[in-house]
């Protein structure tokens, strides 16, 4: 089982599901107007009690939406197994060079770095990798953060 905090028309959730057949996946979005197979309308804050340490991994690239970053990586970590994984997205678009001034959706913005800075103070969360996107453009520097509960 896996989730996918902030998918919009669910193309995250749809790939996963074709690339990894035997995991359920599920995306959860705030609009009242998502529509997309297997999604659920609900804020990505909350934590659904069967959710609750059972997740394999959870997937976001929109960490850039959370009215509180930290309180958001601590509710998903609720939810990954403790050999799981929270895989975050960033790329320049996640930096608050990038944001759209007018933009009402990208509450908070950092760079990688401050990404890491970020998991690091949430709690008892570590890094364990970060990789390259093998299919974003390169000027968008996307990379892949996994995180994990200490060991």
């Amino acid at each position: 089982f896996a989730l996918v905090h902030g998918c919009r028309h669910g193309f995250e959730q749809l790939w996963f599901r074709e690339v990894l057949p035997e995991i359920e996946v599920f995306g959860t979005e705030i609009s009242p107007f998502a529509k997309a197979p297997f999604t659920i309308v609900m804020d990505f804050h909350e934590v659904k009690p069967e959710w609750h340490g059972r997740a394999d991994f959870v997937y976001s690239n929109s960490l850039d939406h959370s009215y509180n970053a930290t309180f958001a990586v601590q509710q998903w970590m609720k939810e990954v197994t403790r050999e799981g994984f929270l895989i975050l997205e960033h790329t320049i678009w996640h930096t608050k060079t990038y944001q759209a001034p007018k933009q009402k959706i990208d509450i908070y913005g950092d760079t990688l770095e401050g990404y890491k800075k970020l998991i690091r103070e949430a709690g008892n969360f570590e890094v364990a990798d970060v990789l390259k996107s093998p299919t974003r453009a390169d000027e968008l520097k996307a990379a892949f953060l996994f995180i994990r509960h200490k060991r």
